[in-house]
């Protein structure tokens, strides 16, 4: 058995360990950022990246930089909800 002391020392390195590990998730997830290659941008979308490249096709605004597609979040969740069905804006 772990007297107070120790408890309260557990508690406190499983709270920075498993918060360090949703910050390095939150990163690794591109969640951080406000623009994202269009690999993390498929990833972030849980589509593949053929599917993204329709989308541009289909109007999806894109940044390219040096020759490679980035992607606004913010941008493309508006396109996205254009595109819903019974959309106002579509």
């Amino acid at each position: 058995m772990l007297d107070e002391k120790q408890s309260q020392d557990l508690q406190q390195y499983i709270y920075e360990l498993t918060n360090e590990a949703v910050k390095k998730a939150v990163k690794d997830a591109g969640s951080d950022k406000e623009f994202l290659s269009q690999k993390e941008m498929a990833l972030w979308l849980g589509i593949s990246v053929n599917t993204l490249k329709t989308y541009v096709q289909k109007g999806l605004p894109i940044i390219v930089i040096g020759g490679r597609n980035f992607y606004s979040k913010k941008e493309v969740s508006k396109f996205l909800l254009r595109q819903q069905i019974g959309g106002a804006n579509k």
